[in-house]
């Protein structure tokens, strides 16, 4: 039997880099796939190295928030 961890096993989105910061969310540019996105700072990943604003590294979320954007 698979326990059902709700959907918050960790994805990975790639490198990025935070360039605007809110109180709720980080919006992370991603040089390689030329594309911005706004992500809510509740469904990063304890794993990811990107949380707040100028932090850039391995941009992780949570699967559930991935799977509903189109990113997993």
């Amino acid at each position: 039997m698979r326990f059902d961890d709700g959907g918050s096993d960790p994805v990975s989105l790639g490198t990025g880099e935070c360039i605007r910061e809110t109180e709720k969310a980080v919006l992370v540019c991603f040089v390689e796939k030329l594309e911005e996105i706004w992500i809510p700072k509740s469904v990063l990943h304890d794993d990811s190295g990107v949380f707040e604003l100028d932090q850039d590294g391995d941009v992780v979320v949570q699967q559930w928030w991935a799977e509903a954007n189109g990113y997993a």
